[in-house]
């Protein structure tokens, strides 16, 4: 599918992938469809402590309002995310071609890949600590802001929560995701970086597995999107990564043939 750039930040082009333009309605339906609000109006009392009156979130057209607002956050706090791993990838002079924002979530391409573990391992985490980040600035909201804007209230206190399930999501070692570059990043601490990247990929792969598994049991349309995903990802980085020590100190001068008929 196609991507469009939208805007630069730190002349990084951000780019738009069709795949996110077809989602957002739906996660905005799915938000603001009303018979979940409710529910997550109790979670934000549960984690925030402040109370809602459901009826009135659900009233004319407000919960379309949420939805709305709700899934644009979700990719702005994406954006954010992955500004996270480029503002560390930039410190370490790494160039980042562009952030794609796709329907499982953002990737930010850098021009190359850092071996050394250290500097893998805090571009790596640096999203999730964005995230975390992102949540206190929401979370903080929720108590700052009157009980006279209740939807604002609301989506703030959605996105708190949000960007906690998504730096503990992001965690989780099923390379090549965040917490599978923290795992292969502390792997190569006493392991070559080759062999690092193959025991990541395995544990990718059997996690890509179980979201398949969970994906078909549940119906979970995004779980067996996220499933091919990791699965392709992990294996295709586990063999360009070996095929590049393969090849590292090798020239064509090394391969070519001299005398050609």
């Amino acid at each position: 599918m196609r991507s469009y750039t939208i805007t630069e930040i730190w002349d990084i082009p951000i780019r738009v992938n069709t795949s996110l333009l077809i989602f957002l309605p739906l996660l905005a339906w799915l938000i603001g469809s009303g018979a979940q609000i409710e529910l997550y109006a109790g979670f934000i009392e549960g984690f925030t402590g402040v109370g809602f009156q459901p009826g009135r979130l659900r009233a004319g057209t407000t919960p379309w309002v949420i939805g709305v607002a709700a899934a644009v956050g979700l990719f702005v706090s994406v954006t954010l995310h992955e500004l996270g791993h480029s503002w560390v990838a930039l410190r370490y002079d790494i160039e980042i071609e562009s952030i794609t924002l796709w329907i499982l979530g953002g990737i930010a391409a850098l021009k190359s890949l850092p071996k050394e573990w250290n500097r893998e391992f805090w571009i790596a985490i640096a999203g999730p600590i964005t995230s975390v980040l992102v949540a206190a600035v929401c979370y903080v909201g929720v108590l700052v802001l009157p009980g006279s804007f209740p939807v604002t209230r609301f989506v703030v206190g959605w996105l708190a929560i949000t960007n906690v399930v998504l730096a503990v999501f992001n965690l989780l070692p099923a390379f090549p995701m965040d917490g599978g570059r923290i795992f292969r990043a502390l792997l190569a601490r006493s392991r070559p970086y080759g062999k690092a990247t193959q025991l990541a990929a395995r544990v990718g792969v059997v996690f890509a597995l179980l979201f398949a598994v969970v994906g078909v049991l549940t119906f979970q349309l995004l779980l067996l999107l996220l499933a091919f995903f990791i699965y392709g990802a992990a294996t295709t980085e586990s063999r360009t990564v070996l095929l590049d020590e393969l090849l590292e100190g090798i020239t064509v001068d090394d391969v070519m043939t001299r005398d050609a008929p």
